[in-house]
């Protein structure tokens, strides 16, 4: 009799190439108008988990919209840490079931709603609020300790079903969040070049596909075309070809090369004795050292 996997990352090896995704990925102006019907797809009750900063600015916008498809909706607040029990606290807020997660806001929040996901099952959202980090398209969220050391990164079965991105919404972010989602984006065309050319595993643990490698050198490429002009007009609500190029490089293409394609030395100086040493911590998904 086979054995049975403890989980679907015990499947793979760097004997084969894997490449994940999130099922829909969807981005411009105003596409939070279309949360509802996205979600309308995965179930008929839908938990919110939102940066309790923008919970004023987005939360009854999501729940008029889940209300006009027919969809329910709790609104849970996040403004903490991540930790071991976020997940098991949140659920203990849920008063019934859910069919899916819905996650706003930054890495923390985006993070904080996969650990519920984890814990309840059914489909997940992310609905990113800044264009700081590639997390929304990925199955990785990061757990810390008090002090702000990792304690882990843990693993999703799938990637999230949507990933809604309102472009208008990114536009008003403050531009140091764009800043550091810019500079991430950056290192991943080097980082994936390092795993394709040394056999490295990535956050499948399996090998990269040609195509993974071919999305993070894309990323650098639009960056280096679009990036400045972007980098001008971000925080003013103003939303350009630029920025919108530069939205999808930082947090589709930049997800899609780190997960399937690799993450290297950039990310390996924010490690030393499975402690984060990034300040504020590293948002990014990195897979901690014994993982």
């Amino acid at each position: 009799m086979p054995l049975k996997h403890k989980s679907i990352m015990e499947l793979f090896d760097t004997s084969v190439t894997v490449f994940g995704a999130p099922g829909r990925y969807v981005q411009g102006p105003g596409a939070l108008r279309l949360v509802g019907d996205c979600a309308a797809t995965l179930g008929s009750a839908a938990v919110l988990v939102i940066d309790g900063v923008i919970r004023d600015m987005l939360a009854e916008r999501i729940r008029e919209s889940c209300a006009a498809a027919g969809v329910g909706l709790t609104v849970l607040s996040f403004s903490g840490e991540l930790g071991r029990c976020t997940g098991s606290q949140l659920q203990a807020q849920l008063g019934g079931p859910v069919s899916m997660v819905i996650a706003a806001g930054g890495g923390r929040a985006i993070d904080a709603g996969k650990a519920l996901s984890e814990r309840v099952g059914g489909g997940l959202i992310s609905l990113p609020t800044v264009a700081s980090n590639d997390a929304p398209t990925s199955k990785n969220f990061v757990l810390y300790d008090e002090e702000h050391r990792l304690l882990e990164v843990r693993h999703l079965t799938r990637n999230p079903d949507f990933v809604i991105v309102d472009t208008a919404i990114l536009s008003k972010a403050p531009r140091a969040l764009f800043r550091a989602g810019l500079g991430d984006a950056l290192a991943k065309k080097f980082e994936a070049d390092a795993c394709l050319k040394n056999g490295g595993g990535t956050m499948f643990l399996a090998s990269s596909t040609r195509l993974a490698h071919r999305i993070a050198g894309f990323c650098y490429e639009t960056l280096v075309r679009h990036a400045a002009a972007a980098w001008s007009v971000a925080g003013t609500g103003a939303v350009t070809e630029d920025f919108d190029a530069a939205v999808e490089a930082m947090i589709l293409m930049a997800g899609l090369g780190f997960e399937s394609g690799g993450l290297s030395l950039p990310h390996a100086l924010t490690r030393e004795s499975r402690f984060c040493l990034a300040a504020p911590p590293c948002r990014m998904g990195c897979r901690s050292p014994g993982r």
